[in-house]
């Protein structure tokens, strides 16, 4: 196993001054919850956790700057535009004002057009159309059910934790922020009262790791963790095993005021946007961080030739290793096998890395600690950084911002040039209204519907003339022209790919093909959050293989039979496999391709009308099967002669045919390809 060089992170110098300082404002002198004094024989245990909090801290600070773009363009994408701070030009303080108030501050209304929201719901569109599904292969053939049932695990999981839509969600905070990051565990679920796979997406403004990292895959974090706030009883129920335990965890958390009101926040980003890292938003929440960390010792490598396996184990087990293979060469002897051929376990020393975890209150006590308990042997959150250029990490509406500002300028402009042109005004001399009126009866006549006015033109005097002028053609409406389409090349939403009606004489195969060009543009999103997906599955797919037993899959659908619908944990465990996203088959394209395929195999008479049924994904197949089937049953008893009559047959060859060609145009020429 490749060892991390920690000699290149000083962590002596992340615990900086500044953040000890407020560390100690907070929690330092004064007693904490168990009535030990920090400074005075604290334990070294709690000195340890204190000072993993600090490097927490510092983790979590660091990242400041990226949760201040995050917010940026979280308010960007969801409309809110004009609240950038600006110089007040009227303060001789020079007192900054937001653009939103300047604007008003001038008489004038700030217009906005958000553009920025149609280019994410188109890429989390195409993310919804083009669906996929993990698969699960075995490295040997005759793994291939015991794989299939890996599978259909892994998607009953999925299907219990709507991973659908936390990707959906996922990938919205990824193009807005950059960062997606999940969380897989195991948990009690209520609803089907057992222990099954648990997913949960992690908001950006909780987690914290080492902000030094610059590989893509994440092998560079040594350090990762999440602030939960819950109620404390949360936390009994997750920590304590015993009456005297709550008591602990409750002495910890005495400050909290439960009988408070909570505050709220009314649906908006206020309690996550004001997340401090020691206090939480609200007195009747509990704050528990979850602190992993990569740690490294000294351990036993070994490598059981008898097995076939290579494990670590700790050094004082050393013992039994010497013990087994005694074992082995006593067994072996009285048989009569050579000593050089007995399969021994061969051991070795091994800096050996492993993930540790923490549960600390803010005061430093810790409320859970172990080595990772999963088999994949890592933490449990999946991540994807992006681009990691240079350890930068930005989505793709910071690449738009410019092009949104610019555009609601442009429209601000517009909207007061037009405001400020003349528009139907009636200029009349003085003279020419009559003596006997006012000029207010005057205008009162002239814009009256219907009628009629005479008056006696005094000579020399111009009869009044309504004045209306167009604006002022400055170049606004072509700036606003090349902004709109710098927006679509740098986003790559076109209108080819947004569904928009080609222009009159477009060739159906031209359309496609701009279709396609277009969605090029957006595959780098595509891809790696695909990526990020299947690395994500791959560690549920641990979980469930190191903690379900025997059991029913609720899963539905016709990609499966009765044997992989059973899990067996025995032959889940004894499995070598891999996995790999594929396309599924409730995509339109793929599914469309198969029914036809299927239909095509059933006219040259490769396969029956039973199979047919079977393996279609159309609408009535499942309605004919079960009429075929109880015909078949009463011609067995005699009933009804067996067969089918051609006007039935006729009519699913119609309705087939009729299902085929309701398939986009776009599908079609797929399929023709």
């Amino acid at each position: 196993m490749e060892s991390i060089d920690f000699n290149k992170f000083n962590l002596d110098t992340i615990g900086t001054p500044e953040i000890m300082k407020e560390f100690d404002e907070r929690y330092g002198s004064k007693e904490t919850s168990r009535g030990m004094e920090r400074d005075k024989g604290a334990s070294d245990e709690m000195k340890k956790n204190q000072e993993l909090l600090q490097k927490a801290m510092a983790d979590w600070k660091s990242l400041a700057d990226f949760r201040k773009r995050r917010k940026r363009s979280r308010r960007y994408a969801r409309g809110d535009q004009w609240s950038e701070l600006v110089k007040d030009p009227d303060s001789k303080e020079g007192k900054m004002i937001t653009e939103e108030n300047l604007i008003k501050k001038r008489g004038r209304v700030p217009l906005k057009q958000n553009v920025i929201r149609p280019v994410i719901k188109n890429i989390i569109g195409q993310f919804r159309l083009n669906k996929t599904k993990p698969m699960v292969m075995s490295r040997r053939r005759e793994d291939a059910k015991a794989a299939e049932m890996l599978t259909m695990a892994l998607l009953a999981a999925e299907k219990m934790n709507a991973t659908r839509e936390l990707d959906a969600r996922n990938l919205e905070e990824f193009l807005i922020s950059g960062m997606a990051i999940q969380k897989q565990g195991m948990k009690m679920w209520k609803e089907i009262e057992m222990d099954d796979l648990f997913q949960e997406n992690v908001n950006p403004n909780r987690i914290f790791f080492n902000s030094d990292v610059s590989d893509i895959r994440g092998t560079d974090i040594i350090r990762v963790g999440e602030i939960i706030d819950a109620p404390v009883d949360d936390i009994i129920a997750a920590f304590a095993s015993s009456p005297k335990e709550e008591e602990v965890i409750k002495k910890s958390y005495k400050n909290l005021n439960t009988d408070q009101l909570r505050e709220t926040y009314g649906l908006s980003s206020k309690a996550f946007d004001e997340i401090d890292f020691l206090v939480p938003m609200n007195n009747d929440r509990a704050r528990v961080y979850e602190i992993w960390e990569l740690r490294s010792e000294w351990r036993i490598y070994c490598h059981d030739y008898l097995h076939g396996e290579y494990y670590f184990m700790s050094s004082d087990e050393q013992a039994s290793i010497e013990q087994e293979n005694a074992r082995r060469i006593a067994m072996a002897t009285e048989q009569g096998v050579p000593t050089n051929r007995i399969p021994l376990i061969e051991a070795t020393n091994r800096l050996a890395q492993y993930w540790y975890v923490k549960y600390l209150t803010p005061s430093g006590e810790c409320l859970y600690e172990a080595e990772s308990p999963y088999e994949h042997g890592e933490h449990p959150y999946s991540m994807l950084l992006y681009p990691l250029i240079d350890g930068e990490v930005y989505g793709l509406v910071e690449d738009i911002l410019d092009q949104q500002r610019h555009i609601n300028r442009i429209i601000g402009m517009l909207d007061w040039i037009i405001g400020n042109s003349a528009k139907g005004v009636l200029m009349a001399p003085w003279d020419s209204v009559p003596d006997e009126e006012s000029p207010a009866d005057w205008a009162e006549k002239w814009t009256k519907a219907d009628e009629v006015m005479f008056y006696k033109p005094k000579p020399g005097v111009p009869p009044p003339q309504q004045v209306s002028a167009n604006s002022v053609n400055i170049g606004a409406k072509e700036l606003l022209s090349i902004q709109m389409t710098l927006m679509k090349e740098i986003s790559g939403v076109h209108g080819a790919i947004q569904g928009q009606e080609a222009k009159s004489g477009t060739p159906a195969s031209l359309y496609a093909q701009e279709a396609q060009n277009a969605a090029i543009n957006s595959m780098d999103i595509m891809e790696i959050f695909s990526w990020f997906r299947e690395k994500r599955d791959m560690k549920a797919l641990k979980i469930i293989v190191q903690y379900y037993d025997d059991r029913h899959l609720i899963i539905s659908g016709k990609e499966y039979d009765e044997e992989q619908a059973y899990y067996n944990a025995t032959k889940a465990r004894n499995l070598q496999y891999d996995l790999v996203i594929t396309q599924s088959a409730d995509a339109p394209v793929f599914r469309a391709h198969m029914d036809d395929m299927l239909y095509r195999l059933l006219e040259m008479g490769g396969i029956d009308l039973e199979i047919f049924l079977e393996n279609t994904s159309l609408p009535f197949a499942d309605r004919i099967l079960e009429a075929i089937k109880a015909r078949k049953e009463a011609a067995e008893q005699g009933q009804i002669p067996a067969g089918m009559d051609a006007g039935l047959q006729q009519e699913i060859a119609a309705e087939a045919d009729n299902h085929l060609q309701q398939v986009h145009p776009q599908l079609q020429q797929v399929l023709r390809r």
